[in-house]
């Protein structure tokens, strides 16, 4: 299965997970700078989950 498939939608409140998660945006950065679709995918996630969490 796709992590894509797996990701959590809601919920999450952990300060430990949002770092992980901006975390690994920026370990994407230079494959999404290289132009390989799954990173640019998952960034795109991943920023959209970091958007709808409350600040």
């Amino acid at each position: 299965m796709s992590p894509l498939g797996t990701w959590p939608v809601s919920g999450v409140r952990s300060t430990r997970t949002l770092k992980a998660i901006r975390s690994m945006r920026s370990g994407l950065r230079p494959y999404r700078a290289r132009g390989v679709r799954a990173a640019a995918e998952l960034d795109e996630r991943a920023r959209l989950f970091l958007v709808a969490q409350p600040n």
